[in-house]
């Protein structure tokens, strides 16, 4: 298994491959190395669970996804975790 590690000017990345396609969950990271979103993967393709996080560590959205296409139950934050918004997709 080899490690990549790219940087960018507010987000570092840890990417995880074998030289295939990416599958599992992607990290990004603020600057200060607290967690800024977890993304998951299957074949190169969002897929499932999606979840970003403010700075301070509290969820700021949850979301769903098959195959790219948002579905599912979606969760908004505000930045200390009291509840914006709730909402379903359903894909036809």
């Amino acid at each position: 298994m080899m490690q990549k590690l790219l940087t960018f000017p507010s987000i570092l990345f840890t990417i995880y491959s074998i030289y295939s396609a990416q599958n599992g969950i992607v990290i990004s990271y603020y600057p200060d190395g607290t967690v800024q979103s977890e993304i998951f993967y299957a074949n190169d393709i969002l897929d499932r669970s999606a979840v970003w996080y403010y700075q301070n560590g509290q969820s700021k959205s949850e979301k769903n996804f098959s195959k790219v296409i948002l579905d599912g139950l979606v969760k908004e934050y505000f930045e200390y975790r009291l509840l914006k918004e709730k909402y379903s997709i359903t894909q036809l």
